[in-house]
């Protein structure tokens, strides 16, 4: 696939606004509950227990108290997970298909946004594409020793997600030595070996526990619904709904006939949703991507169910839209419904784009009318609509709302960690939890803080009504 001087300057503008999207108000979102609350806490109390912490633990050192800095470890696997990607997998997938790869992901409408924030889900991603790319090597060019890579990712990935890595990289490993044709390149006793000795190393540090914390913000250890996994997986790649579809029909078709690529993305799908992980956005990227390539092609046998796809996506798009715009009205009146409106065209209006280009077989326009929706509705959300939701989301205005039911003189006490230093105690503020609600001291009411960016008493203010919020060593005095 050659890229024209046209589309090479497309891919510079959309590169340039992908990146945007990743960097974007990182310093202004609260904090995501559970996971990201979670994983922070140990860095700032000094108890890091994976990769990712380790590395947001030397930014606290340099930094002090900084989430930007600490998201930007998710942005950087997530780059270099990219620029690695389009190292070797031009090399085996060739680079049309590499380049639209990197294309088809950027546009995501779930890892870029998931690699906003300080989770394990990003940074295992990465690992574990470069655990299955180097696997393939091994399968393929078995007269060069792709073992020592092999190793140092597997590490890492185990130091980052170990139950996931385990399952991942065991389903993968077995799929292929079942179903591929060249299953002898893969000595099993390394491959198979290496895992069970990641996985024990990994049981051992951690005290002979069999639960692993993992700190993924889609968690396999406390994931209830499978389907909603499975689900944010597809809406994922909503903007390449129809190319999706014809990615799966055709997975499916091509393995019953034998396909040694359609064997080897589909025991890598396979092991990434069972390893509970966004891993499998990877794979469904490079399977959406080998579709866009072929469907410009003489002969492609699924015009139909991609066209068909694209408009049902268009089609949902725009009832979700529409309800999203009343309900912004209802909530925020005029300024709520621009908002929602403005985010909705930016997706669909390009949709229609890709729409016209499908149905026409021009391939540049079909290709920068699904990138662009999904990087533009992204853009416009965390520029327009994300201070909306943090305004929302923000617990302070809560605390502020309680205190006015309490009588004068009483006391929020706050329940931190003890080992959380005094520098950090300044920056930290009211995200609480209901049930972490007690009484102790006579017209006081104890709550559960965790950590976030800015002073707190100046943002109590601000959303102060009648009640004065002020702070006295660690106690916090209410008085309405």
């Amino acid at each position: 696939m050659q890229f024209s001087a046209y589309f090479r300057i497309f891919l510079t503008v959309a590169v340039g606004l992908m990146v945007a999207n990743l960097f974007l108000t990182n310093d202004y979102n609260v904090l995501l509950p559970d996971a990201e609350v979670t994983s922070l806490l140990k860095v700032v109390t000094g108890k890091a227990e994976n990769l990712p912490q380790w590395l947001q633990a030397g930014i606290f050192e340099l930094f002090g108290f900084s989430p930007f800095w600490w998201r930007a470890v998710s942005v950087t696997f997530l780059l270099g997970g990219a620029w690695f990607f389009y190292k070797i997998g031009q090399r085996v997938f060739g680079e049309g298909t590499a380049v639209l790869t990197l294309l088809v992901l950027g546009s995501s409408l779930l890892v870029v946004n998931l690699a906003k924030f300080a989770t394990v889900d990003v940074p295992f991603l990465v690992l574990s594409m470069v655990l299955a790319t180097l696997l393939l090597l091994a399968l393929k060019q078995p007269e060069r020793n792709w073992k020592w890579g092999y190793l140092v990712a597997l590490a890492g990935a185990t130091a980052t997600a170990p139950v996931s890595t385990v399952l991942f990289t065991a389903t993968m490993t077995v799929g292929l030595l079942l179903a591929h044709p060249q299953r002898k390149n893969l000595p099993a006793p390394f491959f198979l070996g290496a895992t069970a000795v990641a996985g024990g190393i990994a049981w051992l540090l951690n005290g002979f526990q069999i639960e692993f914390p993992d700190y993924q913000f889609v968690d396999l250890n406390l994931r209830t619904d499978y389907g909603g996994y499975a689900l944010a997986q597809v809406v994922g790649f909503l903007p390449w709904f129809g190319f999706l579809l014809a990615a799966l029909w055709n997975l499916v078709v091509q393995w019953r006939r034998g396909e040694e690529l359609s064997i080897i993305t589909g025991v890598w799908l396979i092991a990434a949703l069972a390893s509970g992980s966004v891993a499998s956005q990877w794979v469904l990227a490079l399977l959406i991507a080998k579709n866009v390539v072929n469907y410009f092609k003489g002969g492609y046998p699924l015009r139909g169910l991609v066209q068909t796809g694209a408009v049902l996506q268009v089609v949902f798009v725009f009832f979700v839209a529409s309800y999203q715009m009343i309900d912004g009205f209802e909530r925020l009146g005029g300024a709520g419904f621009r908002v929602f409106m403005g985010v909705s065209a930016a997706y669909w209006i390009p949709s229609i784009v890709a729409l016209s280009g499908l149905v026409g077989k021009n391939r540049r326009t079909t290709i920068a009318g699904c990138a662009m929706s999904g990087i533009l509705a992204t853009l416009l959300y965390w520029i327009l609509l994300n201070p909306i939701v943090q305004d929302t989301r923000n617990q302070p205005r809560l605390i502020v709302a309680a205190a006015r039911g309490m009588t004068e003189g009483g006391y929020f006490r706050k329940q931190i960690d003890g080992e959380v230093s005094e520098q950090s105690q300044v920056y930290l503020h009211g995200v609480f939890r209901e049930d972490a609600l007690q009484n102790e001291l006579p017209g006081g009411v104890d709550l559960q803080f965790y950590p976030y960016q800015n002073d707190s008493v100046p943002f109590f203010q601000r959303y102060d009504g009648t009640a004065e919020v002020v702070r006295v060593e660690d106690v916090w005095i209410v008085r309405e």
